[in-house]
């Protein structure tokens, strides 16, 4: 699932060559991912002849801003692919359930294999109700106290840094890595942590983070960037998807479980 990395390299992929078009002509292929539209036609109408005024990423999603005082909200899901082509798109690959014209040629094209993620329409007022996400790690009024405040739970760690109420934008692959450079167990209740702890969790959530953005996000299966190029990220992990291998710091057999529903990897010698 696209994370906040990669959003993030989408977003900055299509800032510079989309903000400013005008989107002549959108074509939609009936989906699930359009449930929070009344209709196909509706989402149509509020798109064709709209402008885009501004591109930014909340937590996993993408807000484009429109001239019409709405935004156009996209989250990936699972699979979902957000890519721009250089020349218009007769596309007819059944998993493109979107295209939007641009009126110098180019064309958006989302396409999504699993249908989980989610396109709609919202006044932007409403974005933060219908997203209803945590604070950006990454923001620059983000402190090691909010984030204390934010986690001060008794679950687990592990669930609650993919918890987007809590934190906006990390998930699975990316919370195992912040674990590990963190040095803290995935099982450890959160008011487990120290002072000292939660702030080594803090650096590490940004180190990581930006970490996953320079490398340009992860591609194990279905990421692209905006422009259809594969991530480089899944060559540097740590922990993730090496159960069963020797961790690169102690050479301790990194071990996989599940927390919460989901697959976890760390090193038992380093994490504690």
């Amino acid at each position: 699932m696209p994370e906040l990395p990669e959003v993030e390299t989408v977003k900055n992929d299509l800032s510079e060559k989309i903000v400013g078009r005008r989107m002549v002509e959108i074509r939609i292929r009936p989906a699930r991912i359009f449930r929070r539209n009344s209709s196909g036609a509706s989402l149509r109408k509020k798109l064709v002849e709209k402008k885009i005024t501004g591109l930014e990423r909340r937590g996993k999603a993408l807000l484009f801003t429109l001239d019409s005082g709405e935004v156009l909200v996209i989250r990936l899901g699972m699979t979902g692919q957000i890519m721009l082509s250089p020349e218009p798109v007769r596309c007819r690959d059944k998993h493109t359930y979107l295209i939007a014209t641009l009126d110098d040629g180019c064309a958006l094209r989302y396409r999504d294999i699993r249908k989980f993620g989610q396109v709609f329409v919202t006044p932007l007022s409403g974005v933060e109700e219908c997203l209803q996400m945590g604070p950006e790690p990454l923001h620059d009024r983000f402190r090691a106290s909010h984030l204390e405040q934010v986690l001060d739970s008794p679950a687990r760690i592990k669930t609650l840094l993919m918890d987007q109420r809590k934190i906006a934008g990390i998930g699975n692959i990316y919370s195992d890595e912040i674990l590990f450079a963190a040095g803290i167990n995935p099982l450890r209740s959160a008011r487990s942590l120290t002072s000292r702890e939660m702030k080594r969790l803090y650096h590490a959530i940004r180190q990581v983070l930006r970490d996953g953005i320079e490398k340009r996000g992860t591609t194990i299966r279905d990421f692209r960037d905006g422009l259809g190029r594969p991530g480089r990220y899944q060559h540097h992990f740590r922990v993730y998807q090496r159960g069963g291998q020797t961790c690169l710091i102690c050479k301790t057999t990194i071990e996989r479980m599940r927390v919460g529903g989901r697959s976890c990897h760390f090193c038992p010698s380093c994490q504690n």
